[in-house]
């Protein structure tokens, strides 16, 4: 659940800045509230199967449409790995 907080929040900043250029995209801001939009519900009723359709979402957003864009699900597929490593040494 911290991973896909952590992506939410990436995007919510992403989106923001990128609001201050004059000529964003706005099919790009669209894609990505797409892609998003259903992390909350996913985390309100989280269980092990969810993961699955948070991936399907963020991949949704296709980076490579839009230049400077961060992949979103390999950051999260990063910082789930990372929280797991974290969690592992505890």
């Amino acid at each position: 659940m911290r991973a896909a907080l952590d992506v939410l929040g990436y995007a919510c900043v992403f989106v923001r800045n990128a609001t201050l250029s004059p000529d964003v995209s706005v099919k790009m801001i669209n894609d990505l509230m797409e892609a998003i939009h259903d992390i909350p519900s996913q985390l309100k009723t989280w269980d092990s199967e969810r993961i699955d359709l948070l991936r399907l979402h963020l991949r949704c957003f296709d980076s490579t449409l839009y230049p400077g864009a961060p992949n979103f699900s390999s950051r999260f597929e990063m910082l789930l790995s990372s929280y797991n490593e974290e969690a592992e040494q505890d």
